[in-house]
């Protein structure tokens, strides 16, 4: 089940997935980096790399029209997301990555991207510790042309900096639309013989 919660918990997942699997190997990276989910052109956080969700789009090549009916209730199917992503370093950060750590960075955090494909989401639970979830999505880098690329940065307001643009889909977001239906239980035939 998809709640509203689900684009937070796809970014956790993959911050997380990227954090793990990154400072496995930071020894050839140098120290562990820390990736934050942020905004670009936010100064308010000290951060080395920061990742941020700015795109959502509607899936519209998959629709599912068909109701759901679970017992004596029937909902909307849910709607299937496209979330977009960029991965960026931050030049402002105290301890910034210098060239090489960075390189080596985006080298890994590709390697990550294409290697992973597919993974499984992650929720928070009540006890707000992250579970893994039945549910797969597949990630998959935006091949750009630095054009592209200038203009994600124009709309922050912000320079150009290294970065990697890349989807998660399909994510589920289910419907709240639901209906109470009754079905038939019982009938009753009537026949007469006709002359």
């Amino acid at each position: 089940m998809s709640e509203f919660t689900v684009i937070l918990n796809t970014s956790k997942t993959i911050q997380q997935l990227l954090q793990e699997k990154i400072n496995e190997d930071f020894e050839i990276i140098g120290n562990p980096i820390n990736i934050v989910l942020v905004a670009p052109n936010d100064t308010n956080v000290d951060y080395q790399i920061g990742l941020y969700l700015y795109d959502i789009k509607e899936i519209t090549e998959i629709r599912r029209t068909a109701p759901i009916i679970e017992g004596d209730f029937r909902k909307e199917p849910p709607k299937l997301l496209e979330l977009s992503y960029i991965l960026f370093s931050n030049h402002r950060a105290q301890t910034r990555l210098d060239a090489d750590t960075e390189q080596k960075f985006f080298g890994r955090a590709l390697q990550v991207i294409y290697d992973t494909g597919i993974t499984n989401l992650k929720e928070l639970n009540s006890d707000n510790q992250f579970i893994q979830t039945d549910e797969k999505v597949a990630i998959s880098v935006i091949n750009q042309n630095f054009e592209d690329k200038t203009k994600v940065w124009t709309a922050f307001q912000s320079p150009y900096r290294l970065s990697v643009c890349f989807t998660v889909s399909a994510i589920e977001l289910d419907s709240r639309r639901i209906e109470t239906i009754s079905r038939v239980r019982e009938t009753t035939v009537t026949a007469k013989q006709m002359r």
